[in-house]
């Protein structure tokens, strides 16, 4: 529904959120470095206790 007295107010939007973003880089790239840091050690949780599941595995095969 628009109103009679509705400005359009996206251009000043995207104004100011472009300004936000290229003052605040610092930040953002500590943000994007903490979400690659968080998902990497994530797998490599799953990579290291995969592994050690794999080699209990191994070593009870193997006395066998």
């Amino acid at each position: 529904m628009t109103w009679p007295f509705e400005n359009d107010t996206s251009a000043i939007t995207k104004k100011l959120a472009k300004k936000s973003l290229q003052s605040e880089k610092r930040r953002n790239l500590m943000v994007v470095i903490a979400v690659a840091l968080a998902a990497f050690l994530i797998c490599f949780t799953g990579i290291v206790s995969t592994s050690l599941t794999q080699m209990q595995r191994n070593q009870v095969v193997d006395t066998y």
